[in-house]
């Protein structure tokens, strides 16, 4: 699964993802790994982008939240695996340059960090779409536990019931090679990606809120 991130480069997670198939060429437990390692280099990323005082960022706040909301917009619509990827990643790059730059006030701040959690929802929901893809619709229960790690940097109310839900199913499953092989209902696997994207949609209306209205 993806690392969370302020302002590294696009993970190896999106950029490998499959674009016009789901398959990977990369093993569970290497994914797994590879979340938890992205997940750490994408958070001290943000807080090293949020710690610097002046200097002019490439890309305006405004310019990262209409790529945002450009890309919700898409879902709004049906938007497919491959469009939502490829989109995904223009956004982040765009995010990426914006995010070389260092805040100058506390409101800035405050936005720069609300976009970098949409982000973040956005990241794992297109590793989480792209594994249902390659799993005939069902999550491994692991990919929920994985998501914790996300929640305890970018917490949302909506997700977090929807992981303590799923994993309580399991919760007498206390061996940990039978809980490995444990499968999520197709259900709960759709509404995980979804959830992410609410909660997205939720960090792109604070940062909104701040920056002020900006349209796709």
């Amino acid at each position: 699964m993806p690392e969370v991130t302020g302002s590294s480069p696009v993970s190896s997670t999106i950029q490998n993802a499959g674009v016009t198939h789901p398959a990977f060429g990369l093993s569970e437990v290497w994914a797994r790994g590879a979340m938890r390692r992205e997940l750490l280099i994408l958070i001290a990323s943000l807080t090293l982008s949020l710690a610097g005082v002046g200097g002019a960022a490439p890309i305006s706040a405004r310019d990262v939240l209409i790529s945002l909301k450009t890309l919700h917009a898409g879902l709004a619509t049906g938007l497919d695996y491959e469009g939502y990827h490829r989109q995904l990643i223009d956004a982040k790059n765009t995010f990426d340059r914006y995010a070389e730059g260092k805040v100058t006030t506390v409101p800035e701040a405050s936005a720069k960090a609300a976009m970098a959690a949409a982000m973040n929802y956005h990241r794992f929901a297109q590793f989480l779409w792209a594994t249902t893809l390659r799993r005939d619709g069902a999550l491994p229960l692991s990919s929920f536990e994985e998501l914790t790690i996300l929640l305890e940097h970018f917490p949302c109310p909506a997700l977090t019931s929807l992981v303590e839900a799923v994993t309580k199913r399991y919760a007498d499953n206390r061996d940990q090679d039978e809980r490995a092989k444990l499968v999520v209902d197709r259900a709960s696997s759709d509404r995980a990606v979804r959830v992410l994207w609410s909660c997205a949609s939720d960090r792109i209306a604070e940062a909104e809120r701040i920056i002020g209205t900006a349209k796709p």
